[in-house]
């Protein structure tokens, strides 16, 4: 098809760092790593999927599909099933601390969180509007520009505290304030993605007086909340950051009241594909629980055209609602908990080499799976200063690092997000995923290694990062 033939809007994203990391992305997963299948593929390290629970997944999801009944294979109700609702609502009441129980009214599903951001973010924003999120920050909210919303992105000097986060708020409305973009709301992901961190009370108390003072929504996904693998006491890091609090805090916890905030402006993300390792499954929920007008605005629309798969919603529901027959009553915290030590396991397992490699991490970093790792030394302009200060050439250090996404995947058969999706603010920096089988990770660590040592001429040793076959 010539280029002619299709719309600018289109051809527009075909340009740029979208398009080369996509293609790095669609490489990787016709190439992918099996054991018996394919040893010598690639190990991907760079997608933000927990695999490390599909295996207690698979066995509880085996023993449901004998309910299965003809009508799952007819349309379902606008707006999400009732069983799926009360499910998700099980999970929030009894792991979110919500102040106000969430119940089935006040949900709306869609086939996933991103899916879900993009109708609360129709009915919230005018095209050519704006959206305030601090940088970095999850490349799938890109997708809002496609609907002519605006992503202002701002930073912050430490996330972790209330003040930093207060001045850095201000300054960007006032940055923003004279252009174009009207600002209708504030994006904030907790836990974070791409940063493995989640904040404090004090820290969504800020996010509320701000959006309370300029009259705008505030939009939470949460939909790491179960993926907070390491919590205690609060410490500070060698960078001055505090670390995470000794328990996560939602959104759906805090006490409208007593934060003098609107709560018909706070609307939170939460879905199944993170904490439940079911990212095929694709299924979210918009909570919106003082905003009845919003979610049947949604609905009368015909927005919720994106609706979750009947037997999605079936499967879920199914693994979470406990029924008068089920063997296994205590099956949702038993998950929980398990989920946990593995995401905990599999992350000190991944500190612990990298530290021996001797590349550095982002900290503090316990929740979600995933960690920014500093690869900077080796982007093959890494004697130029301009690609080590924060100043610097963007086009350029982005390059260097597609180059470097690009030796690992081909040479090494690894795949590692690089930061300049996330609009990370310095480069070389890459989202390793951790959450995957350990042998699995052990590997793609080794081949890790193996670029280390070619990079450095350090002589081979004994190595089996990528297998041979015998001729």
């Amino acid at each position: 098809m010539k280029p002619s033939n299709l719309s600018r809007r289109s051809t527009q994203q075909l340009t740029g760092k979208t398009n080369a990391i996509a293609k790095a992305t669609a490489d990787a997963w016709k190439d992918i790593y099996s054991a018996d299948q394919n040893p010598n593929g690639v190990i991907n390290l760079g997608v933000a999927e927990n695999s490390l629970m599909q295996d207690v997944m698979v066995k509880r999801l085996k023993g449901k599909f004998s309910r299965l009944e003809p009508q799952l294979l007819n349309y379902q109700s606008l707006g999400g099933s009732r069983p799926f609702k009360e499910a998700m609502c099980r999970i929030l009441n009894q792991y979110f601390n919500t102040a106000l129980p969430v119940a089935p009214e006040h949900i709306l599903c869609a086939s996933g969180v991103t899916a879900a951001i993009s109708q609360l973010m129709y009915v919230i924003c005018d095209e050519g509007e704006g959206v305030l999120i601090s940088k970095p920050y999850y490349s799938g909210f890109n997708h809002l520009i496609k609907q002519g919303v605006h992503l202002l992105g701002f930073d912050i000097e430490n996330p972790l505290d209330s003040g930093s986060v207060s001045n850095s708020l201000n300054k960007a409305y006032q940055d923003y304030k004279g252009q174009p973009h009207k600002i209708t709301s504030v994006i904030l992901c907790n836990p974070h993605n791409p940063m493995g961190y989640y904040v404090q009370e004090e820290v969504l108390a800020a996010y509320m007086g701000f959006c309370e003072a300029h009259d705008l929504h505030l939009v939470v996904d949460e939909i790491y909340a179960l993926s907070v693998f390491e919590e205690g006491p609060p410490s500070v890091d060698e960078d001055g950051l505090k670390a995470a609090p000794s328990k996560f805090t939602s959104a759906l916890s805090l006490d409208h009241h007593r934060f003098c905030f609107d709560p018909s402006r706070l609307h939170v993300l939460y879905g199944i594909s993170k904490d439940f390792g079911c990212c095929g499954l694709r299924a979210g929920v918009l909570i919106s629980q003082h905003n009845p007008d919003l979610l049947k605005l949604i609905i009368d629309l015909n927005l919720n055209h994106v609706q979750v798969s009947s037997l999605s919603e079936f499967c879920f529901s199914q693994v979470i609602l406990n029924t008068q027959n089920d063997q296994h009553p205590e099956f949702l915290d038993s998950y929980v908990l398990e989920n946990k030590k593995r995401l905990l396991n599999a992350h000190q397992r991944v500190v612990e080499k990298l530290k021996s490699l001797g590349i550095s991490h982002n900290t503090p970093a316990n929740a979600g799976f995933f960690l920014m790792i500093d690869m900077s030394k080796y982007l093959s302009g890494a004697s130029n200063p301009i690609n080590k200060e924060e100043g610097s050439d963007k086009e350029g250090s982005q390059a260097e690092e597609e180059k470097l996404l690009t030796r690992l995947l081909k040479e090494y058969k690894i795949y590692i997000s690089p930061g300049s999706a996330y609009n990370y603010p310095k480069p070389g920096f890459f989202r390793l995923t951790f959450a995957v089988p350990p042998d699995q990770l052990d590997l793609g660590l080794q081949r890790l290694a193996r670029f280390i040592r070619d990079f450095e001429g350090i002589p081979p040793i004994a190595d089996l990062s990528i297998s041979r076959r015998k001729n």
